[in-house]
C-alpha cells in the first residue's frame, strides 16, 4: 500500500514538475532568441529617416543581423508603435498607426517571403505609460516637478485635461523636449531559433501557452500595407479668443477690457466692459461709469491663407448694443443716469505679427438716457436734486484705438 502510494505521489510530482518546467520554459522554446530594434520619428512624421537620432546605428545593426543570421526560421515578428502626447489625440493615434505601417512595409521589402501570419502589430497611440515610466525613473528631474507630473498622469482626468495641466507647468517645455522624442517610435521585435520540442505523454492534456499570450495580437499586418507618409500633416496655432483694451479710453483714465471670439474666418462675437469709478477725496468731482457692450462683427477680408491665425485683420463692419450707468460730477454739480446705445461701427485692424492687432474704429448710432441733474451742497457732502430729463442722441457714439492679443493653442492637422 505504501509502495503504491509512493509511486502515485512520485508520478504525480513528476508530472507537476514537468508541467512547471515546460510552462516556465515556454518563452525560451518559443522565442529562443529575440532581437529588438527601435526607430525614432520627427514630430508629426511617419517616414523612417535613417539620419534621425539613433536610426543610423539601428539600421546598421539590422543590416548586420541580415548579413550574419539566417532568418528563414523566423518564428514571429512584433511591431509596436507610439506617439508623444501633444497636439490632437486623433492625429497622434493616426501617427502611431502610420509609423507601425511604415516599419511593416520596410520589413516586407527586406523579407518579401515573410508570412503575414507571423506578423503582429501593436499600436500604443499616445504613449502615456512610456511618459510616466520616463518621468518616474529620471533621478535628475526636480522632485516637486516629478511629483506634480505623476499626480497629473495618475489622476482620473480626460486626455485633454491632462495635456492642459501638463502644459501649464513651469517646467513643461524642458520635460517635453527631454522625453517626447523618445515616445515617437516604432519597435521591431524579431523572434527566431529552435522550435519547441515535442511534449512527453503525461496521460492528460496540457494547454501550453504559446504566441497568443506571449505576444498580444491586436491586428495582423496586411500584405502590401501601404506606407502612409504624414508629411502632409503639420502643427499650427489655432485661435481661441482675443483680449483688447481701448487705448483712447485708457488715456482718459477710463479702464476697459474687451473679449472677442472668432467664428470662422469672417465673423466674430465680442463684448466690452468699461468701468471707471473715480471720486476725488473731497467729493467735489466724480467720474463713475459702468458700461457693458455686446456685438457682432463681419470681417470683409477674412483669412486669405490656410493659417488659422490669419483672422481679425483688415476692414470690418459691426453691430453694437450697450447699456450702463453713470455719475459725472465736474465740480459741485453733476448728472446721474442710465443709458442705452445701438449703433453700427466700421473699423480696420492691422496685423502686428501672428497674435497682435492694432484696431481703429468709429461707431454711429443712437443713444438714449434718462438722467437726474443735481448740485452739491455743504462742501459736497450732500447732493441736492434739481430736475430730471431725457436725452436722445443720433451721431457718433463710440471711437477707439485698441491693442488686441489673440490667445491660441497648438494643434495639428493636414496641410491643404
Amino acid at each position: 500500500m505504501k509502495t503504491r502510494l509512493y509511486s502515485f505521489l512520485s508520478q504525480t510530482s513528476l508530472k507537476v514538475v514537468v508541467c512547471l518546467l515546460l510552462l516556465s520554459g515556454a518563452s525560451f522554446f518559443v522565442r529562443a532568441q529575440e532581437t529588438a530594434y527601435r526607430f525614432y520619428f520627427p514630430q508629426g512624421h511617419a517616414v523612417i529617416d535613417s539620419t534621425y537620432m539613433s536610426n543610423s546605428a539601428t539600421m546598421a545593426q539590422f543590416r548586420e543581423l541580415l548579413r550574419t543570421t539566417d532568418l528563414s526560421n523566423l518564428e514571429s515578428v512584433v511591431i509596436e508603435a507610439g506617439s508623444s502626447p501633444e497636439g490632437g489625440e486623433a492625429l497622434n493615434n493616426r501617427l502611431a498607426v502610420a509609423r507601425g505601417e511604415a516599419l511593416g512595409a520596410f520589413l516586407q521589402k527586406i523579407l518579401p517571403d515573410l508570412s503575414d501570419s507571423k506578423v503582429t502589430v501593436r499600436y500604443n497611440g499616445e504613449d502615456w505609460a512610456g511618459l510616466r515610466f520616463a518621468v518616474e525613473k529620471d533621478q535628475d528631474l526636480d522632485p516637486k516637478l516629478r511629483s506634480r507630473i505623476l499626480e497629473i498622469l495618475d489622476g482620473k482626468l480626460s486626455v485633454k485635461a491632462k495635456k492642459s495641466r501638463l502644459q501649464a507647468l513651469s517646467g513643461y517645455k524642458r520635460v517635453a523636449d527631454k522625453y517626447y522624442p523618445e515616445l515617437r517610435y516604432a519597435f521591431l521585435y524579431l523572434s527566431y531559433g529552435v522550435p519547441a520540442p515535442e511534449l512527453p505523454d503525461l496521460d492528460y492534456e496540457i494547454n501550453l501557452v504559446e504566441e497568443d499570450l506571449l505576444i498580444p495580437v491586436l491586428r495582423p499586418l496586411e500584405v502590401n500595407t501601404p506606407v502612409v507618409p504624414l508629411e502632409s500633416y503639420r502643427y499650427f496655432n489655432k485661435p481661441i479668443l482675443a483680449v483688447s483694451t481701448n487705448v483712447l479710453y485708457d488715456l482718459a483714465i477710463t479702464p476697459n477690457v474687451a473679449l472677442e471670439i472668432p467664428v470662422g474666418k469672417h465673423w466674430s462675437l465680442w463684448t466690452e466692459y468699461t468701468f471707471p469709478w473715480w471720486v476725488t477725496k473731497g467729493n467735489d468731482r466724480a467720474w463713475e461709469i459702468l458700461k457693458w457692450d455686446v456685438g457682432v462683427r463681419y470681417w470683409l477680408q477674412g483669412g486669405r491663407s490656410k493659417d488659422p491665425m490669419d483672422i481679425l485683420k483688415g476692414h470690418y463692419i459691426g453691430l453694437d448694443l450697450s447699456g450702463g450707468y453713470y455719475d459725472i460730477e465736474p465740480h459741485h454739480k453733476g448728472w446721474q443716469g442710465e443709458f442705452q446705445l445701438a449703433g453700427l461701427e466700421y473699423g480696420y485692424a492691422w496685423a502686428l505679427g501672428k497674435a497682435w492687432r492694432l484696431d481703429a474704429y468709429l461707431g454711429l448710432g443712437w443713444m438714449g438716457s434718462h438722467y437726474r441733474y443735481y448740485e452739491a451742497m455743504e462742501e459736497d457732502t450732500h447732493l441736492l436734486y434739481q430736475h430730471s430729463a431725457k436725452l436722445n442722441w443720433f451721431g457718433p457714439v463710440k471711437a477707439g484705438v485698441s491693442i488686441k492679443y489673440i490667445f491660441n493653442y497648438r494643434t495639428a492637422g493636414r496641410k491643404k
